[in-house]
C-alpha cells in the first residue's frame, strides 16, 4: 500500500495534482520540453504517449519532446521559439558512461525540422560553435576534448532545404576537412548530404 502511494506521488508530483495539462499535442509537447509532465517518449523511434503519466526525468524528457516536435515538422512551428532558446541555453549532450545521450543534438535537429527562416542564424551559430560532451553522473572522470554538434547542425540545415542556401559557404568549408577520425568522416558526409539537399531544393 505504501509503495502504491509513493509511486502515485512520484507520478503526479511533477505534473500537479490535476494530472497533465490538456491542449493539443504540440502544446503538451512544449510543456514537456519546458519541464512539465513527461507524457511522450521516442523510445523505439516514433513518438508515442507514455503509459500513464510519467515523472519528468529532466534531460531525457526534454530530448523525447524535441524529437517528437521534430517529427511533427512545420506543424510544430509554435514550438520554434522554445527550440531556439534551448539551443542557446538548454541542456547539452552528456555521457552516461555507457554512451552519449544526444539531448542538444536532438533539439538542434528538431529546430531544422520545425523551423523556417528564424532557425537559420541559430543553426549557423550551432555549426560554428559545437560544444564538448558533458559528463553525466555515471561518467566519473570523463572529459571530452573534442567538440560535437556539427553533424546535428548539418542535418538540421539539410532539413531547412532552400531556406539554408545562405549557409552553403560555411557548409562547403567543412568538405575540405581532413578526415583523420570517424567523427571527421561523419561531418564530411553530413556536409555533402546538406549541400545536395539545399542545392536541389526549390524556394
Amino acid at each position: 500500500m505504501r509503495t502504491g502511494i509513493l509511486l502515485g506521488l512520484l507520478l503526479f508530483g511533477a505534473c500537479g495534482r490535476g494530472g497533465c495539462p490538456g491542449g493539443d499535442r504540440v502544446e503538451r509537447l512544449r510543456s514537456q520540453f519546458n519541464g512539465g509532465c513527461c507524457e511522450f517518449s521516442t523510445a523505439g523511434g516514433a513518438c508515442r504517449a507514455n503509459e500513464g503519466w510519467v515523472r519528468n526525468e529532466g534531460r531525457e524528457c526534454v530530448r523525447w519532446a524535441a524529437e517528437c516536435l521534430g517529427q511533427l515538422g512545420p506543424a510544430a512551428a509554435s514550438a520554434v521559439p522554445d527550440l531556439v532558446q534551448a539551443v542557446g541555453t538548454g541542456p547539452n549532450n552528456y555521457d552516461t558512461g555507457d554512451g552519449v545521450i544526444p539531448v542538444r543534438d536532438s533539439i538542434v535537429i528538431a529546430l531544422g525540422q520545425a523551423g523556417g527562416e528564424q532557425a537559420l542564424p541559430v543553426l549557423l551559430e550551432a555549426l560554428a560553435n559545437p560544444r564538448p560532451v558533458e559528463a553525466g553522473p555515471g561518467a566519473v572522470g570523463f572529459a571530452s576534448a573534442e567538440p560535437v554538434g556539427e553533424e546535428a547542425a548539418l542535418t538540421a540545415l539539410r532539413h531547412l532545404g532552400a531556406t539554408a542556401k545562405p549557409a552553403l559557404p560555411a557548409i562547403r568549408k567543412l568538405l575540405e576537412r581532413p578526415q583523420r577520425t570517424a567523427m571527421d568522416q561523419r561531418v564530411v558526409r553530413a556536409a555533402q548530404a546538406a549541400v545536395r539537399a539545399i542545392e536541389t531544393s526549390a524556394y
